[in-house]
């Protein structure tokens, strides 16, 4: 092919890291022989850390044209999903960005050049090339899913729905959920407080714990870890003044205690895509307007010896005290003592509820729905999956009240035997 508006996409990636020195990966989306053209570059260091840039190659001259610190980092068992475009002559355009292969697309492109080399601005063919030093040792470079074509009719990569199944159509797991394998991550030490509206925190390991008091937030690609300390918490807390939109992320107690929660708050709250362990209450929610789906929730941490509770910890995988409008889609929950969702009214009503196509097991009663003197909970439970681990043998205990108002319906053990009503 030869053009002068082409969009290159494809898979590339290594069979190994080199053992020393890097390896260059090149996906070129306007060449015009072996040498000259436009390329995507993408240095491998021995540790998997990938610097991107774009270059322009004429003849024996080699420039870079575009650099960014954003890294990523290839995984030799999961390739980098490319797209590089070139189009237009004097100037030419040359976009291009990379992601771990069967993760979300960036909306961003990761670089952007404009160029007005004379011998460049001319129709050119896809190319790509692997330069090896010879202190890498022996490489074999990966190519595949190749796709070119006019940037105005590109194939849409999303349109490939392994990569976002719906939820509720599949059970969370290690492979769905949290920070897809291969993205880089720059390390924060410390507590992270976020003050002003629209902040993105993307590809961060943070040491510590966040606090979000502004309004859309985005928190993506990121894993929070905590860190000691003798106060109750989340290791993610929205406050009333603020609002999170929070995939792709891990959630745990890196110093394991009876005092810290995963993800709690009282201000609007999106999760989707989460993994949360190793902490009390994997959800604690404590308002209005909070929605969590295709995560997974488990190994909550118990204590028989908690100064909170004289019966011990009670560790819940969703637990919610008050609020109105909380959907509960497509989740796995499992594996904390006391309950996989427990809805008390504590601190108020519980309105508009919906619990649909989740997979939850263990508890003492998995569901464990209490009206605590506010009045009957007219929830919608429809749809879920429920293991046969309880502690009591108890999928669902809740007072007749709430029951006769709530819609309970296509319930089942993994068996398809309908689970059975327990009257609270």
């Amino acid at each position: 092919m030869s053009s002068t508006d082409t969009e290159l996409q494809a898979q590339v990636g290594l069979a190994a890291l080199p053992k020393s020195g890097t390896v260059d990966l090149y996906a070129t989306a306007r060449a015009l022989d072996t040498t000259s053209g436009y390329r995507f570059k993408l240095k491998v260091q021995t540790d998997g850390t990938v610097v991107p840039s774009l270059l322009r190659v004429n003849g024996t001259s080699a420039s870079t044209i575009a650099t960014t610190t954003e890294r990523l980092r290839l995984d030799p068992a999961s390739d980098l999903q490319v797209r590089v475009q070139a189009t237009g002559t004097s100037p030419t355009v040359v976009s291009a960005k990379a992601w771990p292969t069967g993760t979300q697309e960036p909306d961003a492109w990761t670089l952007t050049a404009s160029d007005s080399t004379a011998a460049l601005q001319t129709a050119g063919g896809v190319a790509f090339t692997t330069y090896a030093p010879a202190t890498a040792g022996a490489v074999t470079s990966q190519v595949a899913d190749v796709w070119a074509g006019p940037t105005d009719a590109a194939r849409d990569l999303s349109a490939d729905k392994t990569l976002a199944p719906t939820p509720g159509t599949y059970v969370p797991s290690a492979s769905t959920t949290g920070v897809p394998r291969g993205t880089y991550l720059q390390v924060h030490n410390g507590d992270l407080t976020i003050t002003k509206a629209g902040t993105v925190v993307n590809g961060m390991d943070i040491r510590g714990f966040v606090t979000v008091k502004a309004k859309d937030v985005v928190i993506e690609n990121t894993i929070v870890r905590g860190r000691a300390t003798d106060v109750a918490r989340g290791l993610v807390v929205v406050e009333s003044t603020g609002s999170l939109k929070i995939s792709d992320s891990e959630l745990y107690n890196s110093t394991p205690n009876w005092l810290v929660d995963g993800l709690r708050g009282s201000g609007t709250i999106d999760a989707t895509r989460l993994n949360i362990h190793d902490v009390i209450d994997n959800v604690h929610f404590y308002g209005d307007n909070k929605k969590l789906t295709a995560s997974w929730l488990h190994d909550t941490l118990h204590y028989e010896n908690d100064p909170s509770h004289s019966d011990g910890t009670h560790d819940d995988n969703v637990q919610i005290v008050k609020g109105a409008n909380i959907s509960l889609i497509g989740n796995r929950m499992e594996g904390a003592y006391n309950a996989a969702i427990m809805v008390t009214q504590g601190l108020g009503t519980v309105t508009g509820l919906v619990i649909e196509r989740n997979f939850l097991d263990h508890g003492a009663c998995t569901v464990n729905v209490a009206e605590s003197g506010r009045g009957a909970i007219a929830l919608q439970m429809s749809g879920n999956t429920f293991g046969s681990h309880s502690r009591k043998g108890c999928a669902y205990i809740a007072p007749t009240t709430t029951t006769s108002k709530s819609t309970i319906t296509s319930n089942t053990y993994e068996d398809g035997s309908a689970i059975t009503l327990k009257k609270g």
